[in-house]
């Protein structure tokens, strides 16, 4: 029932995420099977793959790589070539 003093109460937003990780869940299910705690194995075996400065020299390294790389393949493609004229020539 409706009436002039009392209001409506707004309704509640219930946002409940749903997220499903394979991964975890495999490793959750593996720590089961073998009886493991996993506090303990979190603790001592944490090592992070981003360190200070990574994405500085990302850029640096892989350009450098590149170079070498590319300098080498010339290298070689340039031995072929000699190689089939020298036997073209020699017959």
């Amino acid at each position: 029932m409706t009436s002039i003093f009392r209001q409506k109460k707004p309704r509640q937003f219930s946002y409940k995420p749903v997220f499903y990780d394979r991964r975890k869940e495999y490793r959750e299910e593996q720590l089961k099977k073998y009886h493991i705690d996993p506090q303990e194995l979190d603790v001592f075996n944490y090592t992070p793959s981003i360190q200070k400065g990574s994405f500085r020299n990302y850029h640096r390294t892989t350009r450098r790589n590149v170079h070498t790389k590319s300098n080498i393949r010339l290298f070689i493609i340039i031995i072929l070539l000699g190689l089939l004229t020298y036997i073209m020539f020699v017959r």
